[in-house]
């Protein structure tokens, strides 16, 4: 009693259409898992397992993986063409910020990654290290290293998870718009 449930935060699962007697037949379309703010979750905050054109950006993922040994803020798992960016991934306990498994065609880059990674290639364009939170909070100090980090794609959404307008060129990184 007292331990959290596996519960991850969120799961994007068998686009092989593998399990459970599946057909097969492969879904192609593109995912966007993006302004989540994932917290205190059992598993996972965001779980790509045997998933493909997952775009996974602009998230705040902070001390999940409370039931197990293996995952990640966000986690990567026999998966394809799956691209992690513009995210604050922050571990505790020892546990993963982020995790990569037996995937190909990846990419994690312009995060900040604080805590163990697995399987992450390291990226010039992270940053390792506290993403320099106002204390109490989720948002970004006013001297946090993620303020306007961001890759800016073009194509993110233009609010944040407050409903904050994102602005055009560097956004912030993380589901929060100082």
């Amino acid at each position: 009693m007292g331990r959290p449930s596996d519960g991850n935060g969120i799961v994007v699962d068998d686009f092989y259409n593998s399990q459970n007697g599946g057909n097969g037949v492969r879904y192609y379309r593109m995912v966007v898992i993006e302004n989540n703010l994932c917290f205190d979750n059992g598993g996972n905050g965001v779980h790509c397992f045997r998933a493909q054109n997952v775009r996974v950006r602009n998230n705040t993922c902070v001390n999940n993986v409370k039931s197990f040994d293996f995952g990640g803020n966000v986690s990567v798992s026999e998966s394809e063409r799956i691209y992690v960016y513009n995210n604050v991934l922050v571990s505790q306990n020892g546990r993963n910020a982020a995790l990569q498994w037996d995937s190909r065609d990846f990419w994690f880059g312009y995060n900040v990654l604080n805590g163990p990674l697995r399987s992450i290639p390291n990226g010039g364009t992270n940053i390792y290290g506290p993403p320099g939170f106002v204390p109490g909070t989720f948002r970004l100090d006013f001297y946090s290293p993620a303020v306007n980090a961001g890759l800016n794609g073009g194509d993110h959404f233009f609010l944040d998870v407050n409903g904050t307008p994102r602005f055009s060129g560097n956004i912030d990184l993380g589901a929060m718009e100082r």
